[in-house]
């Protein structure tokens, strides 16, 4: 459900089943065509098929849904929630079929089939992702086992990136103790616009050791204090 190319899913659906009517929903969509206009015609049918990105996983109540179809499942981002918002949008969107209107075929596409997380989405089983979900932050030291700091900086080359951050976790590390510093790190998306995007990510048993980090930097570096993911 995040950005696969709808663009493209539109055209082939286009191509395959020109007498289909349908719409596609997602950021590229203009104003006046926001999901939010369409209510009545979705809901009756009128509408034969939609597309889009997570926009249209929550909310919606489709007595007509016969069909729904997942792609790309299995792309979570690297941070460490990214498995938690892969399986709350699959629960999310797979709540569409089953609101006991009739009986809705579910198809996903996916190349981990195997994943503890598709096999707990499918299974509408929340206890079983959060028991698994918890048993790996806690091997991995992630919240809740432990707080988290990301320190945050853009260079004109990845080099520098490299550079800046070594210079920087070698004093820190002089600095403080009790903590572990893990990088510095290329972001998932390092380069955005004209400058490269890296980070260091910092775990400490105390929230106050982290303030105390944030407070030592200065405003060249920015540091974001209990992070809900890692970049």
């Amino acid at each position: 459900m995040r950005s696969f190319g709808t663009k493209a899913v539109e055209e082939e659906i286009s191509r395959l089943f020109p007498s289909v009517a349908m719409r596609r929903f997602d950021t590229d969509t203009p104003k006046k065509d926001h999901l939010s206009e369409f209510g009545p015609e979705i809901k009756s049918g009128e509408i034969q098929c939609i597309i889009g990105t997570q926009m249209i996983a929550k909310g919606l109540d489709l007595p007509k849904l016969r069909t729904l179809i997942i792609l790309g499942s299995g792309f979570t981002s690297s941070g460490f929630a990214g498995e938690e918002r892969e399986f709350q949008l699959l629960y999310q969107v797979m709540g569409r079929a089953m609101r006991g209107h009739q009986d809705t075929k579910v198809i996903i596409q996916t190349y981990n089939k195997a994943s503890h997380l598709l096999d707990a989405a499918v299974g509408r089983d929340y206890q079983m992702f959060y028991e698994h979900e918890l048993k790996e932050r806690k091997q991995f030291s992630y919240p809740p086992f432990c707080h988290l700091a990301v320190i945050h900086y853009s260079r004109k080359s990845s080099l520098s990136c490299q550079k800046a951050g070594s210079t920087l976790l070698n004093k820190l590390r002089k600095q403080f103790t009790g903590v572990e510093f893990v990088g510095p790190l290329a972001d998932t998306h390092e380069r955005r616009g004209p400058n490269y995007h890296w980070h260091i990510l910092i775990k400490s048993p105390k929230r106050s050791y982290l303030v105390d980090i944030a407070e030592s930097i200065g405003t060249s570096w920015a540091c974001e204090l209990d992070p809900i993911d890692t970049p």
